[in-house]
């Protein structure tokens, strides 16, 4: 019994290592709508399979990869950044990507997606380096835009495009923080006095022409 098991277990480790890396295949396979699969004979590209049913040959002769091909959002890794005025910021951000060329997902790049991500977190780091802290805030669209630029540049080559990026949040140190409330306190402070005293010049001038 136990060495029945044991050959069962040598005779499907092989298949199931296959299946790890693509998918399982077993003579017959259903390709789900919105996807698109890689077929591989002996190791070498042979088709692509569309949505439905298809008969293929059984691994090992052939193996399948399986691409999605809808929009999908990444959490782009939280990551430090220090801008042009030296201030230290963490940043994170989500970009919503979507495989467009299956073939070069699958042959151009070891993979697309992780390499994507990378890509946006050197480049928006990158564009942090020349921006002042108060511009990090102003101009978050100019931000997401020159990243999603720079990945649909190399987006093509890999068969992927970026649809769009999105900064959640920007996270300065505490003592920056301290400092803005400090300054926009003051500002508020500044602005009531203003008020304050614009009032009483007008209600001398109101006395004076009564």
């Amino acid at each position: 019994m136990r060495v029945a098991c044991r050959l069962l277990l040598v005779l499907c480790a092989p298949l199931l290592a296959a299946a790890s890396h693509g998918v399982l295949n077993c003579g017959m396979v259903t390709c789900p709508q919105q996807s698109s699969m890689i077929v591989e004979r002996f190791g070498k590209y042979h088709r692509m399979l569309t949505p439905g049913l298809h008969f293929t040959w059984p691994w090992p002769l052939e193996s399948l990869r399986r691409h999605e091909l809808r929009e999908r959002p990444y959490e782009v890794q939280r990551a430090p950044a220090i801008t042009k005025d030296n201030v230290d910021l963490v940043l994170d951000a989500v970009v919503y990507l979507r495989v467009v060329d299956p073939y070069r997902a699958n042959y151009a790049v070891d993979d697309p997606v992780t390499a994507m991500l990378i890509l946006a977190q050197t480049t928006v780091r990158s564009r942090i380096g020349e921006m002042t802290l108060d511009q990090t805030f102003k101009n978050r669209e100019e931000l997401n835009a020159h990243v999603v630029s720079v990945l649909a540049q190399a987006g093509s080559e890999w068969g992927v495009v970026c649809t769009r990026y999105e900064v959640k949040d920007i996270d300065p140190p505490q003592s920056i923080m301290n400092a803005m409330k400090a300054e926009a306190e003051a500002e508020r402070k500044k602005r009531a006095v203003i008020l304050e005293s614009e009032g009483v010049r007008q209600a001398a001038i109101n006395r004076a022409e009564g």
